[in-house]
């Protein structure tokens, strides 16, 4: 269903960090050499940004961002708020994704909404993360103020009290529980993921389904999805993200007649408890389980976070990410997939949210799993120790800003891959950086953030096998 979209940031696949900064530097770098990096960061920023965006904040709080591409007479709308299944009470875990369903159903003004949108020529989508909820709408140019309408009238006007609206609740409350069927217990990998998550975070919100649990979901009551509502639907927790065929003043005046009378309000601080994942740390885990055919062996480590590291650093480590893992002619991906033919699959996980969260490393494995563990540690150590190669570099380096160039062509997209970003407290500066930092980012930068997180032991060894496997 497209109003049901749930996105996990930082899956399974490997994901590309697509930001940067204008805060540079390392600590063992000469003065001069800082100088020079800085001037030229300097340099590239005047003459290349991201999007080019243009931004305001309306005297209730409210972001607004836009970004023009006058390419097609069309105009992607995002509403972004800053509250995911990481800010959920523990009673009613996923009650987030739960509002992200019923504030599509509800509206008294627009009562088919998706007749209203689709009448002009639109369509709609919103997505739930541990960090964020978002809206968002495409449609042709002209019909953009009625999107804001639209979207005004679900932040200031959302309600669940009358009988219908209470029919309604029960029954997206079962399209909940049937997504819940459908993306996570009946895949093959759904329920170990699942188990396995809240072993490694037993503290963090990242360690549950964003969508809850089944006794959570039955949990949901029409209260309390009110309750969470009053609590983060405020314009002050919340940006209006446009882009497309549109002039930057007109859109900040009809921004500001639609959303400017809605009163900002108290928005409780973002403090989750956070898991003690110190370098000491360490566990193995193993889950059996009847679905799958393969042993999936994955292997967490600690990784840089935006909050706590140098930006620079994050985009190195990205960029050697690439070079192992993403594509056949990489090292780790030609060695284990092709040379070899160990794994089904190899891939990596590693991307910025709001807390910090373990780089994974997974793979579907033919071979044993003390064979795998013994292969993947002998390959590694020798990347570490040799460094990735000048010819790599440049490749990968090449591949994420091709990437990023691919991304930024789609208004959908540069909402989605980009500024949802804004939710985990990244800038738009930062975000418009992100060409420059790269451009800057050496081997040297590569090889140091590779040997930072990858020389010491992983976190956590999780080894998911099948339940006909001799237990060993």
């Amino acid at each position: 269903m497209k109003k049901n979209l749930m996105k996990k940031v930082a899956g399974l696949g490997f994901v590309a960090v697509l930001l940067g900064s204008s805060v540079l530097g390392k600590e063992s770098m000469k003065e001069n050499q800082k100088g020079t990096q800085k001037q030229e960061l300097q340099k590239k920023t005047e003459r290349k940004t991201l999007f080019q965006a243009k931004t305001k904040t309306l005297s209730n709080g409210l972001r607004v961002v836009v970004v023009e591409d006058h390419m097609v007479p069309r105009v992607s709308i995002g509403i972004l708020y800053n509250v995911g299944s990481g800010d959920d009470p523990d009673d009613f875990f996923g009650v987030s994704h739960m509002l992200e369903h019923m504030l599509f159903r509800c509206s008294e003004k627009y009562p088919d909404l998706d007749a209203t949108i689709e009448n002009v020529g639109g369509s709609s989508n919103a997505e739930t993360s541990y960090d964020h909820t978002m809206y968002v709408y495409d449609c042709p140019t002209q019909a953009r103020t009625l999107i804001f309408d639209i979207a005004a009238d679900q932040m200031a006007h959302f309600s669940l009290n009358s009988p219908k609206k209470k029919d309604i609740f029960k029954t997206e409350q079962m399209a909940v529980l049937e997504e819940r069927l459908m993306r996570y217990e009946n895949p093959p990998l759904g329920i170990p993921i699942e188990y396995i998550g809240t072993a490694l975070s037993p503290q963090h919100p990242y360690g549950r389904m964003i969508g809850g649990s089944r006794k959570n979901i039955r949990a949901y009551t029409p209260e309390a999805v009110m309750n969470h509502y009053k609590k983060w639907y405020k314009p002050n927790n919340a940006t209006v993200i446009v882009v497309g065929d549109v002039r930057a003043p007109l859109v900040f005046a009809e921004v500001e007649k639609t959303f400017g009378a809605i009163p900002k309000g108290p928005v409780p601080e973002r403090k989750r408890e956070q898991n003690a994942l110190t370098k000491d740390f360490h566990q193995d885990i193993v889950y059996y389980s009847d679905k799958v055919q393969l042993p999936r062996v994955s292997l967490s480590y600690n990784a840089p976070h935006f909050k706590t590291s140098d930006l620079k650093k994050i985009q190195a480590l990205s960029i050697g990410l690439g070079i192992l893992f993403e594509g056949s002619v990489y090292k780790f991906s030609r060695y284990f997939l092709d040379e070899k033919d160990y794994v089904a699959s190899l891939d990596c996980s590693y991307g910025q949210s709001f807390d910090p969260r373990p780089l994974v490393v997974s793979a579907s494995i033919k071979i044993s799993v003390e064979k795998f563990l013994k292969e993947f540690d002998k390959k590694l150590k020798k990347v570490l120790k040799n460094g990735v190669a000048s010819a790599e570099f440049e490749r990968a380096k090449k591949s994420s800003l091709t990437r990023i160039a691919y991304r930024s062509r789609d208004g959908h997209e540069k909402i989605r891959s980009a500024f949802v970003d804004l939710a985990n407290d990244f800038t738009v500066e930062q975000i418009e950086n992100t060409p420059n930092i790269i451009e800057l980012a050496t081997s040297d930068d590569v090889n140091a953030a590779l040997r930072e997180v990858f020389s010491v032991p992983p976190l956590s060894i999780v080894k998911i096998l099948p339940k006909k496997e001799v237990r060993s």
